[in-house]
């Protein structure tokens, strides 16, 4: 912490910054909800493709937070989220920081509260509200996603959603899913569930598997191997559209019944 302490009075001392006030958010969704509600100036940590579980807090990282007028997180509990805290703790223990995800239900230690429609809702609301920004145009693109999530669902009967990473427990309680990941936390295939996912994969009980497109495709080599008529559906979690990306989530299931 130190260290961070003498790049920041270098970067005070070094550099002249521009009087000009950002909004900072953690993870690149954000950014995106912020500028839907009709924010010009908004910068996010994460860039995308950036692996947040890894990602420092740089010198640039410290001249964005100097210019920053308040930060946006999800819960404070993301590991970047957790690194950030500690560095505005340190070196700008006045800045505003305000958690969209709180008040929200939390499960097992994630804390993905952004991929589920219906915390996106909760977070919007509240954004809104601080902001002072009408939130009912895109609650409205929210709601009918969820409606029609539900519907196929409910349509379908499907209990199970399979992906890769562990981090749809928010969506599968949305949609009374149970989630059986191939992955742990940190993105590494565990065997045991492998062979979970390729024995249930046989017995038709999966329709399809999300995989996130940070992770490589080949971490599924076996599973495809195994069962090459699974659809593979590409969601990209950090994505600054992450509407966007519902929205296509949603057209590609619907599309399995045509």
């Amino acid at each position: 912490m130190k260290r961070i302490l003498c790049l920041f009075s270098f970067l005070l001392l070094g550099i002249s910054l521009p009087l000009r006030a950002l909004e900072v958010v953690s993870i690149p969704p954000l950014k995106g909800l912020l500028e839907d509600l009709g924010l010009k100036e908004v910068v996010s940590i994460i860039h995308p493709g950036t692996d947040p579980h890894t990602v420092a807090i740089s010198p640039s990282h410290i001249q964005v937070l100097a210019k920053a007028s308040r930060v946006w997180m999800v819960n404070g509990r993301l590991e970047v989220e957790r690194r950030l805290l500690a560095v505005i703790r340190e070196n700008f223990p006045q800045m505003e920081v305000v958690f969209l995800a709180e008040g929200l239900e939390f499960l097992e230690s994630d804390p993905h509260q952004w991929l589920s429609l219906r915390n996106l809702q909760a977070m919007v609301s509240r954004a809104g509200q601080i902001l002072g920004r009408d939130p009912n145009p895109l609650l409205k693109d929210l709601r009918d996603l969820d409606r029609r999530l539900s519907a196929f669902f409910r349509r379908q009967g499907i209990k199970y959603l399979l992906c890769f990473h562990p981090a749809w427990r928010y969506f599968c309680r949305d949609y009374n899913l149970k989630m059986v990941s191939i992955s742990d936390p940190s993105g590494e295939v565990r065997f045991s569930r492998l062979r979970q996912a390729i024995s249930g994969c046989r017995q038709g009980r999966y329709r399809f598997v999300l995989m996130e497109s940070q992770f490589a495709r080949d971490r599924l080599k076996a599973l495809v191997g195994a069962c090459p008529t699974l659809p593979l559906i590409a969601v990209d979690p950090l994505s600054e559209d992450i509407v966007g990306q519902f929205r296509n989530l949603t057209g590609r299931l619907e599309a399995l019944n045509e």
